[in-house]
This record gives structure tokens, sequence and C-alpha cells, in this order.
């Protein structure tokens, strides 16, 4: 975070320092199920544009489960076919029967290329032979959520 002097005319380049906020938001509300290998998840992406020289915080948040006894799920935060980072996993051996896992993660990202970026959830099964799904409700949806932290002091 910048220093600022009470009365100190705040530059352009001062004002570049202080983090944005939400870029990017997309939440969903039912779920989806049958998941095998490597799958988006429906209406869990966001397109954002992205300064030069900034820190981002991706979080991902949902409900996940696992149908069959001893079969491990994950969910990853991705952009197109590269994996940023990991959002939950669920590993049905430790669960009663329909019961859910929390994923709940972030990855912070220290200057990524300017420009558009494209980031999105995805859930697979990593072992087991069961099927993975997410659940989302109204009461508790499942979301993506971009964030820029401000200037990447680094960079």
């Amino acid at each position: 975070m910048p220093d600022f002097v009470a009365g100190e005319i705040v530059t352009a380049n001062k004002m570049n320092q202080i983090p944005k906020g939400v870029l990017g938001y997309a939440q969903v509300t039912s779920g989806q199920s049958g998941i095998t290998s490597m799958t988006d998840l429906t209406g869990l992406s966001v397109t954002v544009n992205i300064s030069a020289g900034r820190i981002i915080r991706i979080t991902g948040h949902g409900l996940l489960s696992v149908s069959n006894f001893r079969s491990v799920a994950a969910g990853w935060i991705r952009e197109g076919s590269s994996t940023l980072g990991r959002f939950g996993s669920v590993d049905n051996q430790a669960l009663t029967a329909n019961a859910f896992a929390l994923g709940h993660g972030a990855v912070i990202l220290s200057s990524p290329s300017p420009g558009q970026h494209t980031y999105k959830l995805s859930l697979e099964v990593t072992s087991g032979s069961g099927t993975a799904s997410l659940q989302a409700f109204t009461t508790s949806p499942a979301y993506i959520l971009v964030e820029d932290l401000g200037a990447d002091p680094n960079a």
C-alpha cells in the first residue's frame, strides 16, 4: 500500500498502487453431477482485464461430493488448460452417504501478463471409480471471485 501524506497531491502513480478490488465474479445455485474426467464447471468462469504489474487473487468455492467409497475428486482453479491452483478435494472414505465436503481455496498470481484472462473452476475424479459432483443451492452458491490486490512491489 502506498504511503500518503496529508495535503499531498495524489498522482496517477500513487493511485495505481491502490487495490482495484473485485474484477470479476460468477456464481451458480444449481449443481453439476456425473463428472469423471477434468470438466469445466458450468457457469463458473469469468473473463477479466488485468493491468500490468498487479497482484491478483482467484478464489474458488463450492460443496463437493463423490459417489463411491474410496473415490477422490479435486476442484481446480484454471486458465485454459493450465492449472493454477486447487480449491478443494473430497475423499468419500471420510464422508457418510450423501455428504458434502466444503471446497474453498485461492491462488495468488504475481504480475500475470496484462490483458484479458478467463479463469474457471474445474472438477475431476483423481482416484477411484466413482463420479464427482458440485453441489450448489440458493443458500449456498458455488462461486469464482477474481480480485486485484494492488501493485506488485516486485514488478
